[in-house]
């Protein structure tokens, strides 16, 4: 799906239509006008999503919902779940881990931890397993919050999981065994609809806790600035809005949410 997305996204398109063109030219000159009429499509949505706010304004739709929370008046549970793709293992790093955009899903993790918010912390999934030589993300992450000292409660491992449904499947295993009826689920605001939906899905009472948000709705209600200078973080913006729309829409075909 990833490849699909880069491929759609304005870059591809921009990729495919100058192909296109190309082979237009090459063919026949009585094709010229089709030819450019089909580069003119491409400038064109290349000129939307780079030099507006529309790539702003997708992902700010997927985010908007969770803005404006206040940490300190959320409800306590009985655990709080930060889900992966904030970090991962890296012997190359000095600490063995390397936080990447999402990381803020284990550092708001550990602040409701430290607020009482819940007794126990679990550690989202990871696509492989943890060996001693190469930790996985979730046991990366344990061992730095314990080199840290960051808390002392006791850490879960959710395991290999592939996905957020794999994800819910093993938190349903967990809070099973545990009796445990609610959890602080913590995971960007851009995925937190599919989150959500995957953890009801299963059966699991869910208190939504967003974070790492990517554009401005939680400082502002709307993005203002229409024209703006190219930026490559507008194709980010774009890939990750497709990423969780075609992600949502896969769950429901699938029955996963």
């Amino acid at each position: 799906m990833k490849s699909l997305i880069h491929l759609i996204h304005s870059y591809g398109l921009a990729w495919l239509g100058l192909t296109v063109g190309l082979l237009f030219l090459w063919s026949s000159r009585s094709v010229m006008k089709a030819a450019w009429r089909s580069l003119l499509a491409v400038w064109l949505v290349t000129t939307f999503t780079g030099w507006t706010c529309f790539p702003d304004r997708l992902l700010a739709s997927l985010e908007r919902p969770w803005a404006g929370r206040v940490i300190a008046d959320l409800p306590k549970a009985d655990a709080v779940l930060f889900l992966g793709g904030g970090a991962k293992g890296s012997r190359g790093e000095l600490i063995g881990l390397d936080l990447m955009n999402a990381s803020d899903r284990i550092t708001t993790a550990i602040e409701l931890i430290r607020l009482g918010k819940a007794p126990v912390l679990v550690a989202g999934g990871t696509t492989r397993p943890s060996t001693e030589k190469s930790p996985s993300e979730g046991v990366a992450a344990e061992q730095w919050i314990k080199n840290w000292q960051l808390t002392s409660v006791p850490i879960y491992q959710l395991g290999v999981c592939a996905n957020t449904h794999d994800e819910a499947l093993s938190m349903k295993k967990l809070v099973d065994q545990h009796g445990w009826k609610s959890v602080l689920l913590v995971t960007s605001a851009s995925h937190m609809k599919r989150a959500v939906g995957a953890f009801t899905k299963q059966g699991i009472e869910v208190i939504p806790v967003p974070c790492a948000f990517s554009t401005g709705v939680n400082v502002r209600d709307e993005i203002t600035e229409w024209i703006s200078p190219p930026d490559a973080q507008k194709v980010d913006f774009v890939s990750g809005w497709l990423y969780e729309m075609l992600g949502y829409l896969t769950y429901r075909l699938r029955g996963w949410i």
